[in-house]
This record gives structure tokens, C-alpha cells and sequence, in this order.
């Protein structure tokens, strides 16, 4: 049965690794859903830097960005919710919308991103569920939000009571770092980023924080890589 040799021969290797004593524990157990201890801890010295303080009880590895996105919407976003964004927005925003079955509220934009203005219009307005947004060079126009954009934009997703979640796979290129819109709203936000647009594209190593880390607990276990 030619099937079952090429899977005797792939195993080979595997099993030549499992004969090292060390190495032993690689495959004959399972390994951690939110990822391996180290690899969060690193992670959390990662986010650190960029100016979010977490735990790593609160951090979840992901599969680059676009699985950490995809997690952190299907947690808050039911079919048929309303998700706000900027009115040029990312393509993966709006293949993620149809595949959960959300629809896009668009905001208007300025050079510094999303205008409190219209965030709020929204809120007031529209049954927003989450906000979905780029604050760190925004694709695909580059706006950025400064301090007082992102607490301006923080306060009113506070005053409403509406998740935001945080695409910041550019935030770490920043030559003079803004404080994540994550960190201003600790209890509302769920915070995205990767390695592989600041380090390298085949760096498929992701990040996802909540402080609620529940509520992510029963989406990555469906969803985990």
C-alpha cells in the first residue's frame, strides 16, 4: 500500500526526534492553545515596548495579524452587527465582514484618521457594535492618530460602550511612538499586531490581547492554528 509507506516515510523523522530525550515532549503532548509560555512571555516584553502593559494571561499567540483580527471580531461581532471604520479601510476588513456576516459603517477621515465627530454621529445614531481601526498609518491613506485623537476617539468608544478592536501591524516603524489606543481603553479594546510587517513577511507570529481574556477562550479554541 503505497499510501501507508509515504506515511511511514514522513514519520521517520518525527520519530528520530522522539528518540532524543529532550525533545520528547515536542510532539508527544499537546501544546498550549493561546501558544507556547515563552513565546508569550517574549510577547509581552514585545508589547511593552510599544507601550502595553499586559499579563501574558491576557495574550494570546496568533497566526499573524489577519487570524488575531478575524478571533478578536467573531468574540464581539454577531451576523447582522454593525462594525465601524474609516471610510477607506483595509480589504481584509471587508472579506472578514462577509465571511462573519457584519456590515461596515463607514466614518469620515481626516489626516489623522477617524474624526471624533463622526465616531460619535455614529454612535449616537447607528447600533454600533465595535469599531475597527488602523490608528498607527492607516491603510490604505497613511493617516495617523496623534495623542489627542486616539483619547478623543477612547472616550466616546467609553461613553458608548463600544469595543474597539485595534489593527497596529505598523505601530512599532514609528519613529516617535504614540501610546497604543489599547492602552487608553483597558477594558474595551482588543489589540492586534505582528512581526510581519516590522520584522519580516514570513514571520507569520502574531499577537491578540484582552484584558477579559474569556471572552477569547471558546473563539481560539475554534479558530486556533
Amino acid at each position: 500500500d503505497t499510501s501507508v509507506t509515504g506515511v511511514q516515510t514522513c514519520a521517520l523523522p518525527i520519530l528520530d526526534i522522539a528518540g532524543q530525550t529532550n525533545n520528547r515532549s515536542l510532539i508527544s503532548k499537546a501544546k498550549p492553545v493561546t501558544g507556547q509560555p515563552h513565546h508569550i512571555e517574549s510577547g509581552a516584553r514585545f508589547l511593552s515596548s510599544q507601550g502595553l502593559d499586559v499579563g501574558t494571561d491576557q495574550i494570546l499567540l496568533t497566526n499573524g495579524a489577519c487570524h488575531g483580527l478575524t478571533l478578536a471580531l467573531s468574540t464581539v461581532v454577531e451576523h447582522g452587527d454593525l462594525v465601524a471604520c474609516g471610510h477607506l479601510v483595509d480589504h481584509g476588513l471587508i472579506s472578514r465582514s462577509r465571511m462573519l456576516g457584519f456590515k461596515l459603517q463607514p466614518l469620515e477621515m481626516d489626516e489623522f484618521g477617524i474624526t471624533p465627530d463622526a465616531f460619535e454621529w455614529a454612535c449616537k445614531h447607528k447600533p454600533i457594535k465595535a469599531l475597527c481601526c488602523t490608528p498607527s498609518m492607516a491603510n490604505p491613506n497613511s493617516a495617523h492618530m496623534d495623542i489627542s485623537r486616539r483619547e478623543a476617539i477612547a472616550n466616546i468608544a467609553k461613553q458608548y460602550e463600544i469595543y474597539v478592536i485595534e489593527d497596529d501591524v505598523y505601530g512599532a516603524l514609528e519613529p516617535n511612538r504614540v501610546p497604543p489606543l489599547a492602552a487608553l481603553l483597558p477594558e474595551q479594546a482588543f489589540y492586534v499586531t505582528s512581526l510581519t510587517k516590522v520584522v519580516a513577511p514570513g514571520m507569520r507570529t502574531g499577537y491578540l490581547t484582552d484584558r477579559k481574556s474569556t471572552r477569547l477562550n471558546s473563539s481560539h479554541r475554534c479558530i486556533s492554528y
